[in-house]
C-alpha cells in the first residue's frame, strides 16, 4: 500500500477515505468493465500474498541472526560473516515467476490475445520475455553462473545496515561486555536486537517496493509480447493513502498517474511502471485494442500520459 502521504494533509486524508472508502481511485475502477475489475481483485490478492510471505520471510531470517551474532561476539568479538544475496535472489525469482504465470492463465482464460512470444536474451534481459527464459535463468544462478543485479544491492543493502548498527553496539560496549558486566551485556542483546528489528523495518519496505517492481515487470515483459496489447493503464487502487506520485489528484499543479494511459512504446511507460516511489502498490492494467471498452480508453486524449503534467519521480528513480 502506498505510504507516503506527502502532500496530503490529515484532514484531505480523511475527506478523501470518507468519499472513495477502500479504492483511492474508485471513479477509474468503477468504470472499468467488470472483468477487468475482477481481475484487479483477483491480481491484488496474488501480489499482496507474496509481499506478505516474502516479508515474513525475510524478516525471520533476520530475527534468527541475533542469537547467532551475539554467540559470535561473546566467544570471538567479530561478527560473523552474513549472506542474504540467496535469500533475496529466491525473492526476486518467486515473485516474477508467479506473476508471469498468472499473466499466461489470463491470457489462456481470455482466449483473446495473439500471443507471440519470442526466446529471451539472457541474462541481459532484466526480466525474460517468457516462463522458458526465467527458468533458465534461475537454472544459471542454481549453477553459479548467475546473479540478478537489482537483487544482490538490495541484500547488500540490508547486509551493510545490520552490520553497521550491530558494529556500532559492539564497539561502545564490548570492553564492559567481555568483563562479565551483566548490565551491559543485558543492554548490548537489547540494542543488537534494537538494531535487527530497525533492519527489518527497512527490509519490509523494499520486499513492498520490489515485490511491486519484480510483479508488474514480469507480467508487462510477457504482455508486451502481445501484438493486442498496445497500452496500459496505471491504476492505484489499494487504499486512501495513496501517494502524490499515484493519487489520481491533482497536487500543487501535478497530476498523479492513477486513471492515465501509456502506450506501450513510449519510453514513459517503462520509466513510470510501478514500483514509482518506496512502498509504492500500484499495478499496470493492460488495455487490448480489440476491447471496446479499453480502447475507449486508448482513444480517450484527455487520460493519456503525454497530454499531462505528473508529479516529478524521485530523482535518479529508474533513470
Amino acid at each position: 500500500m502506498d505510504s507516503d502521504t506527502s502532500g496530503l494533509g490529515a484532514l484531505s486524508l480523511f475527506l478523501l477515505k470518507l468519499c472513495y472508502g477502500e479504492h483511492m481511485d474508485l471513479i477509474t475502477y468503477k468504470s472499468l468493465p467488470a472483468s477487468d475489475q475482477i481481475r484487479l481483485k483477483n491480481s491484488s490478492k496474488v501480489a499482496d500474498s507474496l509481499e506478505i510471505y516474502w516479508a515474513r520471510k525475510i524478516s525471520g531470517h533476520l530475527e534468527d541472526l541475533t542469537p547467532i551474532v551475539l554467540e559470535s561476539l561473546r566467544h570471538t568479538g567479530r561478527v560473523p560473516q552474513i549472506n542474504l544475496d540467496d535469500l533475496f535472489i529466491e525473492h526476486f525469482f518467486d515473485v516474477s515467476t508467479k506473476a508471469m504465470r498468472y499473466a499466461m492463465t489470463e491470457v489462456e482464460e481470455r482466449g483473446k490475445v495473439k500471443k507471440v512470444v519470442k526466446a529471451a536474451k539472457f541474462p541481459v534481459a532484466r526480466i525474460p520475455k517468457s516462463l522458458e527464459g526465467l527458468m533458465k535463468l534461475y537454472d544459471l544462478w542454481r549453477k553459479g553462473k548467475y546473479k540478478p543485479k537489482r537483487a544482490v544491492k538490495q541484500a547488500k543493502a540490508i547486509k551493510d545496515l545490520y552490520l553497521k548498527k550491530v558494529r556500532s553496539v559492539w564497539e561502545e560496549h564490548s570492553e564492559d561486555f567481555r568483563k562479565g558486566n551483566v548490565a551491559t551485556q543485558e543492554l548490548v542483546v537489547q540494542e543488537i536486537k534494537e538494531a535487527a528489528n530497525t533492519t527489518i523495518s527497512r527490509a519490509k519496505n523494499i520486499v513492498r517496493t520490489e515485490s511491486t517492481s519484480y510483479y508488474n515487470q514480469a507480467r508487462k515483459e510477457f504482455y508486451d509480447e502481445s501484438e493486442d496489447i498496445t497500452h496500459y493503464l496505471f491504476l492505484a487502487i489499494r487504499d486512501a493513502a495513496t501517494s502524490p506520485w499515484c493519487t489520481p489528484l491533482t497536487i500543487r499543479g501535478y497530476r498523479g498517474r492513477s486513471g492515465l494511459v501509456y502506450a506501450k512504446t513510449d519510453p514513459l511507460c517503462d520509466k513510470e511502471r510501478p514500483a514509482c516511489h518506496p512502498g509504492c502498490r500500484s499495478e499496470y492494467l493492460p488495455l487490448n485494442r480489440l476491447n471496446p471498452a479499453h480502447l475507449k480508453y486508448i482513444q480517450n486524449l484527455s487520460i493519456q500520459r503525454r497530454e499531462n503534467t505528473c508529479f516529478p519521480l524521485l530523482k535518479g528513480w529508474r533513470s
